[in-house]
């Protein structure tokens, strides 16, 4: 349903890609990668000239800059030998497969990926479907223990955040133990602290 237009600059799609059709155009795209759906996807920016009367003449340019997202999965083996083919800056994703669960599994593939930042990295254990939160004390837990909740996954990761203090991360806690009430109940919320927050509470 385009109109005759010379060309037709579309936006707000991730991919690079031409439009099907008559109407000469293309989707420009995201100038980076913004999700690992587009791992490995080459991303470029285009440059048209048109004049009237005359078919648009489309360039697409490609662009080198941002970093690259990379999502990696296996045993510590798997994962250095990763570590050893992507040594550029980049966001890291990984998922660390071992027998039993790792104390600091984030330390560990930070230090392999030095000049990489690490968004996010999950220890699962070999044969299970259980995620092992890379929090201290993780490495405590029995084989009993796999179906890890919510409530405690968000408690161990308070207990290891040091800089909170035992205080503030008591705080936290506190507000989050209520939501998580208020949720099972299907209630809303009722917060004493939204009392605090600079200009109100919002929707």
């Amino acid at each position: 349903s385009l109109p005759p237009v010379s060309y037709a600059a579309l936006g707000h799609i991730h991919k690079p890609q031409r439009i099907p059709g008559l109407v000469p155009g293309r989707y420009a795209g995201s100038p980076i990668q913004m999700d690992y759906g587009e791992m490995g996807e080459e991303k470029s920016v285009v440059s048209i000239e048109v004049r009237p009367g005359k078919a648009a003449r489309v360039e697409t340019i490609a662009l080198t800059g941002g970093r690259p997202l990379l999502r990696f999965k296996g045993d510590w083996a798997e994962i250095e030998q990763r570590a050893a083919e992507h040594t550029e800056p980049a966001i890291v994703s990984a998922t660390v497969v071992s027998d039993e669960p790792e104390k600091d599994p984030t330390a560990r593939v930070a230090d392999l990926f030095s000049q990489a930042d690490i968004l996010s990295v999950v220890n699962r254990l070999a044969g299970a479907d259980s995620r092992m939160p890379s929090a201290p004390g993780a490495a405590n837990l029995d084989a009993g223990d796999l179906e890890i909740g919510v409530r405690p996954s968000f408690l161990s990761y308070l207990q290891s955040r040091d800089h909170l203090g035992i205080e503030q991360a008591g705080r936290i806690g506190s507000v989050f133990e209520r939501l998580m009430d208020a949720i099972e109940a299907e209630i809303d919320p009722v917060l004493a602290e939204e009392a605090s927050v600079p200009g109100g509470a919002s929707d």
